[in-house]
This record gives C-alpha cells, structure tokens and sequence, in this order.
C-alpha cells in the first residue's frame, strides 16, 4: 500500500472522528441563547410631535350698520385693541346721523351709500383702507417670508359683523365671512354679543376652516361687481315697470337713477 493511500485514510478516519465527537460532546456545541432571539423593545418617543397649521388672521373687520357696533359689548374694547396690534383694519359702514358714540380707534367710518343687499357699501369700505399684509405664516404659521407691499384687504380675509339680513346676503356677494349678531340661517356664524377674538375668526377658527367666496342664497358663486352694476334700487324698479308698461319717466326721476349711477362710474 502506498504512503499517498494510508495518509488519504488517516485522514477520512480523523474526519470520523471530529464528526462523532462534535455530534455527541455538548463541549462543542455554541451555546444557545433565548434572549438573542428576542424581538428588542420598540422605542418609545418621549414627547409628541403636533403638526403646525397655518392660521390667516382677519385683514380687515367691517361693522355694517350702527347697530352692529355695540359699545356696550364688554369684548368690544378688547377686540380693537388686538385689531390695533395686529394690524388688522376696523370699518363702521352706517348713517351717521344715526351714529352718536364716539368713534374708538383704530375705527374709520364711511356712510351708507346703497342700502344692503347691494354690495356696493361693502367693496367701497373695502377700497378705501389699505393694509400691511403679514408675513407668510403670521404668527401662528409655519414659516415666514418678507411682507408683501400694502395693499387692500382680500375679501376672503374679511370678516363682517352685522345685524340683518340683507347685510348677510350682501356680505356674502362680495365674497366675506359673516358674523351675524340676530340670528339667521345665511351666517357663517350668529353670536349674542362681541366675546370673541380675531383668533375665534381666523381661518381655520372657531367657526369656520375653509376661506369663503362670492356666493348667492343658494350657494351660487356670484360677481359682487356685476351685482353692482346691475342692482336697481327700489325707485329704480318703480321706474323700470313704468317703463315697461309704456310710461315716461318724468325729470325726477332721471335726475335720481343718474345720481344713483354716479358712484359706479
């Protein structure tokens, strides 16, 4: 027998050898540990994350008609005075014969012109005051950039304060939120008095999340500016039907449909 062959058999019967005893002796056998195979403790966050939303404050409060601007209201200081730091724009649309109170900053006042539900009081009111947009994000935001140039309040970050309801239809037309302070069911909301603040009638706020647009009774988007074109008051109706019934209209009553449609030129 060769030296190659008894080597090659040394070695196969070694082989047998390591196999018996490594199948039998736990000595060689890896110890096994249970909690190696264990699923580790999910980690628990220790503070909860919140998302931060983007709140647009009022541009612009408008009091439509005397009425509405209750000085008698405990919250009614209060509420100029954050309209006064925040740079929000306060207009009181009314008669002012009818008005007597002293007016309280930062109020400006403009006299009725149309009678509700024309829309023209409200975009005149809106027209008039100009205001310093905030940075993106405001103070509750998410971010901010640089503020844009000054510019008139939009419509949709207006909110109107009245007590009836054609002044809830007229706000509507032009395309603002409406607090109404007598009940009615075209209001965004109805409260019994001025306790709120501007953060109550923000959007997202207290009573409503989603910016409005023009809209009608129904729910219908409206023009505000072709209402006001085509608005006939109600001496205009009168001249209207006399109109289509064959009738002249006398000077008179010319003299007040042009007066009527002086301010829309």
């Amino acid at each position: 027998m060769g030296m190659g062959r008894v080597r090659s058999r040394v070695a196969l019967a070694w082989c047998w050898i390591a196999a018996f005893v490594c199948g039998t002796s736990n000595a060689f056998v890896p110890p096994v540990y249970s909690h190696a195979f264990e699923r580790p403790e999910k980690h628990k966050a220790a503070f909860r994350i919140s998302m931060v939303r983007n709140i647009d404050l009022p541009e612009c409060l408008v009091f439509y008609g005397v009425e509405s601007f209750r000085t008698n209201d405990v919250g009614l200081r209060s509420l100029l005075d954050e309209c006064e730091q925040t740079g929000t724009a306060v207009v009181l649309i009314g008669n002012q014969a009818q008005f007597t109170a002293p007016l309280l900053t930062p109020v400006q006042f403009r006299a009725t012109v149309h009678p509700p539900p024309n829309p023209y009081d409200l975009l005149v009111a809106l027209e008039s005051v100009t205001i310093q947009p905030r940075p993106f994000g405001g103070s509750a935001g998410f971010g901010q950039k640089p503020a844009d140039p000054e510019r008139t309040p939009l419509p949709a970050r207006t909110v109107v304060l009245c007590t009836t309801l054609d002044q809830t239809r007229a706000a509507r037309a032009v395309g603002t939120r409406v607090v109404c302070l007598e009940d009615n069911d075209l209001a965004d909301a109805v409260v019994d008095g001025i306790d709120f603040w501007l953060d109550d009638i923000a959007t997202p706020g207290s009573f409503w999340l989603n910016p409005p647009h023009p809209k009608d009774d129904q729910g219908n988007k409206v023009d505000p500016e072709w209402l006001v074109e085509n608005y006939l008051l109600p001496e205009q109706h009168e001249c209207a039907d006399r109109i289509d019934n064959g009738k002249d209209i006398d000077e008179d009553d010319m003299r007040r449909i042009l007066a009527d449609l002086a301010p829309l030129q």
